[in-house]
């Protein structure tokens, strides 16, 4: 199921982005390695949405992304988050076999961890292949 690899886009998009020379490439799926130096990103598949047709032949509907982003200031966290926003493609692309027609922040919330901020943002992407 190709939704199952959505992961590999969103790194490549993020690592294309602005914000990796602060990130140094710390970019990991679903969660980094205890004592990974501030600031770092992790992303994760939170949901599948499939659609079907008239035939029951299921297609890929919507995907759920949510990424994290954890930093050593507010600040700091805040920016990394927008950043990703702004330059999120919001336009339909077509990268790495996946045809995107749509990609929207849906939710963003924010949190104090461990001695790190945390911006969490959850992107829906609507794939058609």
């Amino acid at each position: 199921m190709r939704a199952l690899e959505i992961g590999a886009l969103i790194k490549r998009l993020l690592a294309d982005m602005s914000i990796n020379d602060r990130l140094k490439g710390r970019i990991y799926p679903v969660v980094a390695e205890q004592k990974t130096p501030f600031p770092f990103v992790t992303y994760k598949r939170s949901g599948v949405v499939l659609e079907s047709d008239k035939d029951v032949s299921y297609r890929y509907g919507m995907i759920s992304v949510d990424i994290i982003i954890v930093g050593s200031s507010y600040s700091q966290s805040l920016d990394i988050a927008s950043a990703i926003v702004d330059e999120m493609p919001d336009y339909p692309i077509n990268l790495d076999g996946f045809d995107i027609s749509d990609i929207k922040l849906a939710n963003a919330v924010e949190d104090f961890q461990d001695e790190a901020y945390i911006q969490a943002l959850t992107f829906n992407i609507v794939i058609d292949n």
